[in-house]
């Protein structure tokens, strides 16, 4: 067996966002009322908070998608890097806050901060299907808040493409040894 012949299994992670705000607002409203409900001594009013939250869960699940994102070839996140590079501004920015800040040591930005990450969404995000045309679209006229678009990031960025995706396999495997066997006699 050759070096190009074992399988490699990108890293996936998947996030649910629901995408009713008012429906998760409201979700939250109803734990608000059952937590308020369960703290007070007279507990007379738990079920019907119980069966609120219950069928805010119920509307928000329904509301809900998710969303899977697979982890680039350090290549093709190289190569997404490099074409998104931070802006004069940013790089300024980042002097200036250096500058004022002498203790702190505080890294030059990798990347355009407005520019890398609908493409990093775009090209990591494998379900719902989309391409990075849409998804840039979405980014710059679209109707999605914010929120909706930092969880996306985390979801890319932070928990797919950035965190280390192997673990040493040496000292992991289940089986005791000697030295650390404590009914194994002592050398």
């Amino acid at each position: 067996m050759s070096l190009k012949d074992l399988g490699y299994k990108p890293r996936r992670n998947s996030r649910r966002i629901i995408l009713d705000d008012t429906l998760r607002v409201k979700l939250i409203e109803a734990r608000a009322a059952l937590k308020r409900e369960l703290n007070r001594k007279d507990r007379g009013l738990t079920n019907d908070a119980e069966q609120r939250v219950e069928d805010a869960e119920a509307a928000a699940e329904e509301a809900a998608v998710s969303f899977v994102c697979e982890a680039l070839p350090r290549h093709k996140l190289a190569e997404l890097i490099v074409d998104c590079p931070p802006t004069s501004a940013q790089l300024n920015k980042w002097k200036e806050e250096d500058r004022n800040n002498p203790l702190l040591v505080i890294p030059a930005p990798e990347f355009d901060y407005d520019k890398f990450p609908p493409r990093l969404i775009a090209a990591s995000l494998v379900e719902p299907e989309t391409t990075e045309a849409e998804v840039l679209e979405m980014w710059e006229t679209g109707e999605w808040s914010d929120a909706i678009w930092d969880e996306l990031w985390k979801l890319a960025w932070n928990e797919t493409n950035k965190g280390v995706t192997t673990l040493p396999t040496s000292g992991i495997g289940s089986a005791k040894t000697r030295a650390s066997d404590p009914a194994s006699p002592t050398q």
